[in-house]
């Protein structure tokens, strides 16, 4: 039968296991007060202040239980726990190797040493750590937890194939493992079945910081900004120094309130000086604000952090457009894109070197387009800069615009970006190669030196005076409008789209026949105009965008004026010199850096004329302001 200082000993023990450190606290110190230098009672004391957080007084409990056992692994175990919880990783480690001396068997110490190796930034010795607790122990779930997460870190998510199975529309019991499956949903870009997870999880541990962090994440994902916000702010409730969560906060205020991202923002930065994500957002709060100024030091703050910060710099190009420093955007903007030998993207790879822009010998130079197909339009009007130099040029472009580029760059050798990957031949073989941009700095110092050009996309007149009459045959009205409202971009679609409804207020404008620009199938939505509306929008099923692109810059060259969203129509009918209106986005999702701010003119396209958004997300006035500009273009039309 157990003595009294025994029982009492085991009580302690089940009250810790229990979830009720303090109670196993009195146990144990009333125990020492008859016998201080009990060893095992020190130890299950050092644990129950470690449950309260009280760590020094953990830190101190463990180091009296150790001077009497130095070579017992169950202690070395827990002293390793209690500096881990006070960020000591070396020092842990130290304890942790000294126990696996001692009993290379014991799981435990194998976890907590990849535990240590992962705050040490050392993932490798982190998974063998792991992997050999595993081996000791297999199936240990918070040992297969650690291991996922860590797998999930770095990108390796194919290889986490070792969790239990999850069945459809369950989750797991342990409620580490229904975070980690959350998170490789949120990985699979399904947020909805992540909310549901962390839900589950949150059942269990409803004070855990990571899983109300995770919530709001997978939350905001869904644009639920509301209870994104409120699960945010419940974990910095429980836990005001918890930088995670004031970062996501903030960047879930960003557009809408910067100042207030900002606040959490430089609360985050003295939890965490050195975040460079934080710095970064930081910048972009203030660009939000448009000082650019504070932007562009917070920017370079985060690229001091990570000289290859890829975002930040980004960013900052973005605000020095803004400020109009353009030799420092261009730089930012071309390093940030194209790397430090500029040629991050090419075609040809490094088969070719850089071009020297001071250089003037005579040999061609490969020039090439990228990104998107309006960003390629808008990068042929640097092209246009170089071409009209009479230097030698072999211009590649995407496949969808060869044509229309041999047509505008009649000297040149027009080749198709994918021929060329494929090592198709060259006419006139380069011996440079340089991005289309890099050639902007050189012609595009301010927005005073940019050439002063209606247009630079040569269409088909003959062609293009072909369909104008097709339209107008007929008809009474004599003006022809071109509209599109949708733009397929992965990131910002949505934002830079306009519901063609939304449009009624400028097509019901009397006088105008409108022809559908947009690419795509838009039957359906069409569907939703009034009928007197659609029997004034001509649909050519001869022209297909998607397909053929010369053909669709012969359809805008034989328009009036062009009425879009930021799209590759806008950047067609701005290269090709027609009256385009184009409505963007204000600062903030979905504007992007070509199209500047509070300005209505636009550098790239002279003829082009913007309508800024006034708030995020509404398109009411630039849709008002369109309306009414409609109404008197047919008296000033020439």
């Amino acid at each position: 039968m157990k003595n009294s200082r025994e029982a009492k000993l085991d009580q302690a023990m089940r009250y810790l296991q229990s979830g009720h450190p303090q109670e196993s606290e009195k146990l144990c110190l009333e125990i020492l007060r008859g016998a201080s230098k009990l060893t095992d009672v020190q130890h299950i004391l050092a644990l129950a202040y470690r449950a309260q957080g009280k760590l020094s007084d953990a830190e101190r409990s463990i180091r009296r239980a150790l001077s009497r056992s130095k070579d017992n692994p169950s202690i070395l175990n827990s002293y390793a726990l209690i500096l881990l919880d006070q960020n000591r990783p070396k020092k842990a480690i130290k304890a942790l190797r000294k126990a696996l001396t001692i009993n290379s068997a014991m799981s435990a110490a194998h976890a907590n040493l990849g535990h240590a190796q992962r705050m040490l930034n050392a993932p490798r010795e982190a998974e063998t750590s792991y992997r050999n607790a595993l081996r000791i122990t297999p199936g240990h779930e918070d040992t297969l937890i650690q291991l996922a997460l860590l797998l999930r870190a770095n990108h390796r998510l194919e290889e986490i194939n070792f969790l239990p199975p999850l069945k459809a529309g369950s989750a797991p019991e342990n409620p580490g493992l229904a975070m980690v499956y959350g998170l490789m949903e949120l990985d699979q870009n399904a947020p909805e079945h992540a909310e549901i997870l962390f839900r589950k999880a949150l059942e269990k541990q409803p004070f855990s910081i990571e899983l109300l962090v995770n919530l709001g994440l997978s939350l905001a994902k869904q644009e639920k900004v509301a209870e994104a916000k409120a699960a945010y702010e419940s974990a910095l409730k429980l836990d005001p120094t918890a930088a995670e969560a004031h970062i996501n906060l903030a960047d879930l205020l960003k557009y809408s309130d910067p100042s207030q991202a900002r606040t959490h923002l430089t609360e985050a930065l003295k939890l965490t000086p050195g975040d460079k994500s934080a710095h970064d957002m930081l910048g972009f709060a203030w660009f939000m604000e448009r000082n650019f100024d504070a932007a562009v030091k917070e920017f370079d703050h985060a690229i001091d952090i990570d000289p290859l910060y890829e975002r930040a710099i980004s960013h900052k190009a973005g605000a020095l457009f803004l400020k109009g420093a353009l030799p420092a955007a261009w730089h930012e903007y071309n390093r940030c894109r194209y790397g430090p030998n500029g040629i991050a993207f090419s075609p040809v790879g490094n088969s070719l070197p850089l071009w020297n822009a001071d250089e003037r010998m005579a040999e061609p130079v490969l020039v090439w387009t990228d990104q998107g197909l309006g960003d390629e339009v808008l990068q042929l009007g640097f092209v246009k800069d170089l071409y009209e130099t009479e230097r030698p040029l072999v211009i590649a472009t995407s496949e969808r615009l060869v044509e229309i580029t041999r047509r505008t760059f009649p000297r040149a050798h027009c080749i198709s970006k994918e021929a060329v990957s494929g090592g198709a031949p060259f006419d006139n073989q380069p011996s440079t190669q340089c991005p289309a941009t890099l050639i902007a700095p050189i012609y595009r110092k301010s927005l005073d030196s940019f050439p002063k050009r209606e247009s630079y996309l040569v269409a088909n007149e003959e062609n293009s005076k072909s369909m104008r009459s097709d339209y107008l045959r007929g008809r009474t009205d004599n003006l022809l409008i071109g509209i599109s409202w949708r733009s397929s971009n992965q990131v910002f679609g949505k934002q830079k789209s306009i519901p063609v409804t939304d449009l009624i207020p400028i097509l019901s404008v009397p006088g105008f026949t409108f022809i559908d620009l947009q690419y795509g199938e838009t039957d359906i939505e069409k569907k939703g105009l009034p009928l007197d509306i659609q029997g004034k929008i001509i649909r050519d099923t001869n022209v297909n965008p998607l397909k053929n692109m010369t053909t669709f810059a012969d359809q805008v060259r034989a328009l009036d004026l062009v009425i879009t969203t930021s799209n590759t129509t806008a950047h067609v009918a701005g290269a090709l010199g027609r009256p385009t209106w184009t409505l963007v986005p204000r600062l903030g999702p979905g504007w992007l850096w070509y199209w500047f701010d509070q300005t209505e003119q636009c550098p790239w396209y002279p003829k082009m004329n913007l309508f800024r958004q006034e708030n995020n997300g509404s398109w009411q006035s630039p849709i008002s302001d369109v309306t009414q500009r409609l109404i008197s273009f047919s008296d000033t039309y020439q």
